[in-house]
């Protein structure tokens, strides 16, 4: 067996959830607690075991590309083991505990249908209260260290909480659970779930919040910045980028991108300025499907759209399995961001799937369809990530090492796709395309140079076509998650720049993404 996927199997014994997550139902019933102190020395050991190994001289001269991978993926981890980040174990965009109730209900990628799956569940029940446990005492030692969430942040927190309580809904559909275990698993969502997130929301509102900061981000938090810098070599997978570097490059995009929409404008014979045509495209009745079903449709009618006409122009490369389209769960649906891609398990299982907040109407105007179906189905995080399933690309490079800048860049530049004379279209994916330049100054803006949420928000506003809610979501997911927003632009541009240097000697845009999607996602510095 390959010692990177001998590290995996390691890897989920410590962590059984990513073994469920991948279809490896045997880990069903353990809930990893990875927040807590004997999860992260377990890890951290693994990673130093592993090194040492890969230390050994057969290691030194091989060819294979995943041994190179696997080691700078380890040493990348061993890196960010001295921050401190398990000191905020809720946040707004990442609320364990709505996560946990899609869980529960059997709405992600656990199943809940048989005795024995509602069995696994009751002991998930009783891992979660470890975990609440665990976030308890993290919670005290992050108000003392000061590494906390802002105000903001945690009345968020707080609210969601509130609605879990006040509309139950934990609650599964009661006439589905087996009468044998019936009494007992109710008895389970309040022992160990009801129970615990009282006691949580007592806390947070009483003890945690008057220490709570005033702005959030890493800036505001305890060598915050270099912290920040780490993140940055994390998500880009480059080690050429500086704060200060993508501020000034978001900064030029941002720019560039504003007359290009002045451009696509002028095409549509608009005598006003540019924001007074994206209010006119906005409050355009025209520009938007009617209901929940009809947005579905659409995803569904540009999905055939796509695959008879941009695939085979682009690709000569085929996959085994289509994605399906969902509705993002109502009680996640508010905090969430518009859609999302969950990928297919490595014996698919399960479909890949892109979730929609569908109930949003307004989320969805009819000239960005076809940019977000680029990005999330095909050729974008479908087709790249089941290629690379039905490749049997090695597990860990597909599950746990976060190529993000690789995954992200390429469902940005699938977006890219779209003929630039068709304007109407052209608009809806040059506005994605704004708000991932808009990302790289926001995200340094809050983690290095101290920006206030209203100052990120405000600047948002000023660049980006968006609702209240849209956002006051994506600024928190900034603050929330430092450096993941900065990757997709990063890796777009390492992505163009790499296609164009092919093409001078290889004129063949096929040939180009076949070799580019052929080993899976790997760090950019390795392509």
């Amino acid at each position: 067996m390959k010692i990177y996927n001998k590290f995996f199997y390691d890897y989920i014994n410590l962590d059984p959830e990513m073994g469920s997550y991948i279809g490896e139902r045997k880990y069903d019933k353990y809930y990893t607690i990875s927040i807590s102190q004997e999860y992260r020395d377990n890890y951290s050991n693994l990673c130093k075991e592993y090194l040492y190994e890969l230390s050994k001289q057969k290691y030194q001269t091989t060819d294979d590309i995943y041994i190179k991978v696997f080691k700078y993926f380890l040493e990348l981890e061993q890196q960010g083991s001295e921050y401190e980040d398990y000191l905020i174990p809720l946040e707004p965009s990442d609320n364990k505990i709505l996560n946990f109730i899609e869980l529960s209900l059997g709405e992600s990628y656990l199943p809940l249908k048989t005795l024995k799956n509602y069995k696994n569940m009751i002991i998930q029940y009783q891992g979660f209260e470890k975990w609440i446990n665990v976030a308890l005492q993290n919670m005290r030692i992050g108000i003392k260290k000061k590494y906390i969430l802002s105000k903001l942040q945690c009345k968020i927190v707080i609210k969601q909480i509130n609605n879990v309580l006040t509309n139950k809904r934990y609650m599964p559909n009661i006439s589905n659970i087996p009468i044998s275990i019936k009494n007992e698993y109710l008895q389970a969502i309040d022992k160990y779930f009801v129970n615990n997130i009282k006691l949580i929301q007592t806390f947070i509102k009483n003890e945690y919040l008057p220490h709570c900061l005033d702005e959030g981000g890493l800036s505001f938090l305890p060598n915050g910045k270099k912290e920040y810098q780490y993140l940055i070599n994390y998500y880009t997978t480059l080690n050429n980028f500086t704060p200060e570097k993508i501020h000034k490059l978001g900064l030029d995009e941002v720019k560039r991108i504003t007359e290009e929409l002045n451009n696509v404008k002028n095409k549509f014979n608009y005598e006003g300025n540019l924001k007074q045509f994206n209010d006119y495209m906005v409050n355009n009745p025209n520009n938007y499907y009617k209901t929940s079903t009809e947005i579905i449709n659409a995803f569904e009618k540009i999905r055939t759209v796509i695959n008879k006409t941009i695939m085979p122009k682009y690709f000569n490369l085929k996959i085994n399995y289509e994605y399906d389209i969902k509705s993002i769960p109502s009680y996640l649906s508010h905090y969430s961001t518009t859609a999302y891609y969950m990928m297919a398990p490595h014996d698919n299982s399960r479909k890949g799937t892109l979730y929609l907040d569908s109930n949003n109407i307004k989320s969805f105007p009819i000239y960005e369809i076809k940019t977000l179906s680029l990005h999330e189905g095909n050729p974008g995080h479908h087709f790249q990530l089941t290629y690379s399933i039905d490749k049997k690309i090695p597990k860990l490079f597909l599950y746990i090492m976060d190529s993000t800048a690789y995954v992200e860049g390429w469902g940005l530049y699938c977006e890219s796709f779209i003929n630039k004379d068709d304007y109407f279209n052209e608009y809806g994916r040059l506005n994605y395309e704004m708000i991932r330049a808009v990302r790289l100054v926001i995200d340094t803006g809050i983690h290095y140079y101290g920006w206030s949420y209203q100052k990120a928000y405000d600047y948002y506003e000023k660049h980006c076509i968006s609702y209240k809610k849209e956002t006051h979501n994506e600024i928190l997911r900034y603050i929330q998650s430092p450096g993941q927003a900065i990757s997709y632009k990063i890796g777009e541009i390492f992505i163009k720049n790499l296609r164009d240097e092919y093409l001078k000697k290889n004129n063949d845009i096929k040939a180009f993404h076949k070799d580019f999607l052929k080993d899976g996602a790997l760090p950019l510095c390795f392509m």
